[in-house]
């Protein structure tokens, strides 16, 4: 009886012992205002907002439940939560993950990525000019966004920089033609020619100012206003003439607009997303081209 007393006690020295070598680190949080704990198949997560004297204290651990794998700490003693939503460390349960809108703190995210198609046209055109939506396509670039979020709020605000491509395409009678001063205008093809198409392309810079809220958790609305630096239009035009010959009329020096506003709208279902755009600025400079604006719509992917 005493050798097995002897063991008992000798094991649990032993334990003691080495949970007191391990554990070296105490933290030590009074009053805090929430404690998270969530399990899943990988890890553990412990999730603590706020302390006595500290209400914007946040302090994650991450207790990996394989073997040989690393814990995760994060501790802010800050208002503020910086992240980027490309590059997020954080394990959790999806079923347990919380509306961003109840956020403890506010949020500053970076958003890298966001593609769009769509189709175009044009609106307010000379009365000779018809351009083809389902032919016309424009071209949402990837796009680097600035997100800010207030503390327990639906809303978020942002500004960035991005690329757009609008392609306006016609295959009727009339084509875009560009003289030597660089001048655009509307003229009819040649005697007998089979028109193929003719189209204005012009690409963008952007600067999107937006404005969102969160209808649901994955359900998001934003309005933009999107100023577009034009440092590139060209034209092309392509037909058989008469006597059976291709003809190719390209050009690339073009007085389009430098600078002008879209207006957009964005529905957004967890990745997947629809837009409508509005620009109330011409294509072209006044009196160097026909005045025509444009409207868009098209479906999007976010990550």
């Amino acid at each position: 009886m005493k050798r097995r007393l002897f063991f008992v006690a000798t094991t649990l020295l032993a334990a003691t012992t080495a949970f007191a070598t391990e554990q070296s680190d105490t933290l030590i949080v009074k009053k805090p205002s929430e404690v998270t704990v969530v399990n899943n198949d990988s890890s553990c997560v412990i999730t603590i907002q706020g302390k006595e004297g500290n209400p914007e204290f946040s302090y994650r651990q991450i207790i990996p439940l394989t073997k040989n794998a690393a814990t995760l700490i994060n501790e802010s003693d800050t208002e503020w939560d910086f992240n980027m939503s490309f590059y997020n460390t954080r394990i959790k349960d999806s079923k347990e993950e919380k509306p961003k809108w109840q956020n403890k703190v506010q949020k500053l995210e970076l958003n890298v990525g966001l593609f769009g198609m769509g189709f175009v046209n044009s609106v307010n055109t000379p009365h000779n000019m018809h351009t083809e939506m389902f032919e016309s396509y424009e071209f949402l670039g990837p796009r680097l966004m600035w997100m800010y979020r207030p503390r327990m709020s639906r809303f978020r605000f942002g500004f960035g920089v991005g690329t757009n491509w609008k392609n306006f395409r016609m295959t009727e009678k009339v084509r875009f033609n560009c003289n030597s001063n660089g001048d655009v205008t509307l003229t009819p093809y040649p005697e007998g020619a089979k028109a193929d198409f003719s189209r204005v392309k012009v690409f963008s810079w952007t600067i999107p100012l937006e404005v969102g809220f969160d209808l649901t958790k994955r359900v998001r609305f934003s309005a933009s206003s999107i100023v577009n630096f034009n440092t590139y239009a060209s034209l092309k035009t392509r037909y058989t003439d008469s006597e059976g010959h291709d003809i190719k009329e390209m050009d690339k020096h073009l007085h389009k607009n430098p600078v002008t506003v879209d207006f957009m709208g964005h529905l957004e279902f967890g990745l997947i997303g629809w837009y409508v755009k509005y620009s109330p600025c011409n294509v072209f400079e006044s009196n160097r081209g026909p005045q025509f604006n444009a409207w868009s719509t098209g479906i999007t992917l976010g990550w």
